[in-house]
């Protein structure tokens, strides 16, 4: 699903563009097509410019972001980046770059370290569909070469390679898109080096270290780094091309928004994205100002409900919600957000009257995700729901909601947050192994450390063979969020967290 506010012949131009790169995408990387689940589609946000997404993403230094979510996958790219000169970068190159992470993280059954998490989105990122229909991929990122070629230390394999990106200072995590894109593109184009990096992956799934895993698939780590170097001075760099005849046109449809979505898309967005306890109310009373005006709306409804709730306006939220259902008995949306509203009144969270989950009644908050999941029993999010109403109450989990769980992880490895909380419950389970395959991809996440730090404790007393250890650091951090973002940077980065 895209998202734009331009004419109908340029979105539909612009998703043309992105069904071929998606098809070249597993032609090359020799995946066959399928029809993702809802869950696993990519909803694209294409706003004005890079003004607008650093606005949304809360910060600049951005082009571009992705957040893998259980609930549905999210994109923000810009219409227009402002590029004047070959090195900047373009739309194509944001947009591809993020469309990439969401390929790599809709199938996320191996553990990909940061460097290569950012240089397979690189080197995807480069993609050109020629006026022919074919579609090149592999191109230099020239949007790299200042910190490539420009005068700074190149980052070193030894720590490019570490399994920790904390030891890395910020210049060098920046550095990491751009050496990270040439050490894929060589291990790709090269034939001396063909099979190393399956190699190098399969042996950090094994449990090796993530150095020793590099030294045995790579050689001589120093070797690599004065190959890097001279490939870097190479004054031509493959690429390859998927003809078009190996593509095929797929059917797009475009339609008008209603008027109460349209004009609710800026709250949307928004909510999406995620609010903060400053920037909530705000966004709650334009949603309260858009939906006065379209109270037959569900969606609009359903989006009120959502700003509401951020804005811990519980019984509004609840009373928005109620009228998205009547609206629309299928919006399972709203009646999740209603569920958490009810769990917050019920525990009355923010008040002086607070409850202890004892003295909760569960039962009509259970009820009501419940319905939720009727809609789609394959949907991760009410699953997620239905668990966790059981760590808040301070009770165990019933088998079904532990098997609920594991198999909202199953349909949505992509959300971390999700992996982390499917971890806890396979270890409880005594599935140890499987626990920590769960886990393994956290702890090599290129974003957010404290989760990640988390997850190397975590395996390093799997690996000691101290499982109420980890047991205990798994339950005390349940509730740790990781929004798993992902961000194409302009130039520097100052190495932050993009939870």
């Amino acid at each position: 699903m895209i998202y734009g506010d331009n004419d109908s012949t340029a979105l539909r131009t612009y998703a043309e563009k992105l069904e071929r790169f998606d098809q070249a995408v597993r032609f090359v990387r020799g995946l066959p097509e399928f029809v993702p689940a809802p869950v696993n589609r990519l909803t694209i946000y294409q706003v004005k410019d890079l003004d607008a997404v650093q606005t949304l993403y809360g910060g600049g230094g951005v082009g571009g972001f992705y957040i893998a979510r259980a609930s549905g996958s999210i994109a923000f790219v810009p219409r227009d980046a402002g590029a004047q000169y070959r090195t900047d970068l373009t739309p194509d190159v944001i947009f591809f770059h993020e469309y990439a992470h969401h390929l790599m993280y809709q199938r996320l059954n191996a553990a990909y370290p940061p460097w290569l998490v950012e240089g397979f989105a690189e080197f995807f990122s480069t993609a050109t569909v020629e006026s022919d229909g074919s579609v090149a991929i592999g191109k230099p990122a020239l949007h790299r070469a200042e910190l490539l070629t420009g005068n700074y230390t190149p980052l070193p394999a030894q720590v490019m390679l570490a399994p920790r990106r904390g030891k890395m200072q910020p210049l060098q995590f920046a550095q990491m898109y751009g050496r990270g894109w040439l050490l894929l593109h060589y291990l790709t184009f090269n034939p001396r080096r063909h099979g190393q990096l399956d190699r190098y992956i399969a042996g950090i799934q094994s449990g090796t270290p993530a150095i020793e895993a590099a030294r045995t698939a790579f050689g001589s780590l120093s070797k690599l780094d004065n190959e890097l170097d001279s490939y870097m001075r190479s004054t031509h760099f493959d690429y390859v091309v998927v003809p078009a005849a190996k593509l095929h046109s797929t059917a797009i449809e475009v339609t008008p928004l209603r008027p109460g979505v349209a004009a609710m898309m800026p709250v949307i967005m928004q909510s999406k994205r995620g609010v903060d306890k400053k920037s909530a109310p705000r966004v709650a009373e334009q949603a309260r100002r858009v939906a006065a005006g379209f109270g037959n709306d569900p969606e609009v409804q359903r989006a009120l409900a959502e700003a509401e709730h951020d804005a811990h306006n519980e019984q509004a939220a609840i009373l928005a919600a109620d009228r998205s259902i009547a609206l629309d008995p299928k919006l399972g949306d709203a009646m999740l957000t209603k569920a958490r509203s009810m769990m917050r009144l019920a525990a009355g969270v923010g008040t002086a009257s607070a409850r202890p989950p004892a003295v909760i009644d569960w039962k009509p908050i259970r009820a009501q995700i419940l319905m939720a999941n009727r809609l789609d029993p394959d949907d991760p999010e009410p699953l997620m729901l239905y668990s966790s109403t059981f760590r808040k109450a301070g009770e165990p989990a019933t088998p079904s909601a532990n098997q609920g769980l594991i198999y909202a992880f199953e349909t949505a490895p992509q959300d971390m947050g999700l992996r982390w909380r499917a971890a806890g419950a396979l270890l409880a389970m005594g599935k140890d192994a499987e626990a920590r395959v769960a886990l393994v991809p956290i702890a090599y996440n290129p974003h957010g450390s404290d989760t990640r730090d988390k997850a190397f404790d975590v395996l390093d007393k799997l690996q000691r063979g101290d499982r109420p250890g980890a047991m205990a650091l798994l339950a005390g951090n349940l509730s740790t969020p990781t929004k798993g973002d992902h961000k194409t940077k302009e130039k520097h980065d100052d190495g932050g967290d993009d939870d």
